[in-house]
């Protein structure tokens, strides 16, 4: 997953928003019409039932009415092969909730050419940004960009 953190001049928080990275062992990026394929069980009426189900098993607050029209953009694969959406902030959920993520409950393999997916290359990138104020800068306070990058290369 990769995070990207935008605080905005006087905002309450930052906005932060999340991106699913998933290649096969080619290096090949897996893409939602990949998934479609190997999943003929991917449908948007199963991930409201696992979104419901687990929103339940696990007391994740969500807006009472909330709607599911479209897959998220957001997904990825674990090391268990299990395929995970990733609901934004404020897309079914208010800010303090997080990422609502849900996992389909299945195992998945995706091959591209003659190999499949077993090993995943994962990385976890999180980058902090914060608009500069006039102010700042005159106070020599200026907030620093960083970047953290933790993983495993398979």
């Amino acid at each position: 997953l990769l995070f990207e953190s935008v605080y905005y001049y006087h905002a309450a928080h930052p906005l932060t928003y999340a991106k699913g990275l998933t290649f096969d062992q080619m290096g090949h990026k897996v893409t939602f019409e990949d998934l479609k394929k190997k999943m003929p069980n991917l449908t948007l009426e199963e991930l409201r039932r696992q979104t419901a189900l687990q929103a339940e098993a696990n007391h994740l607050f969500l807006f009472k009415d909330y709607k599911i029209n479209k897959f998220p953009e957001t997904f990825y694969i674990d090391k268990n092969n299990h395929l995970y959406f990733v609901f934004q902030q404020y897309a079914i959920a208010p800010y303090a909730a997080g990422f609502i993520v849900i996992d389909m409950g299945e195992e998945i393999s995706i091959k591209k050419g003659s190999t499949s997916i077993k090993e995943r290359t994962s990385f976890l990138f999180h980058f902090h940004y914060r608009n500069i104020s006039p102010m700042a800068i005159r106070r020599r306070s200026v907030p620093s960009t960083r970047l953290m990058m933790s993983g495993k290369l398979s």
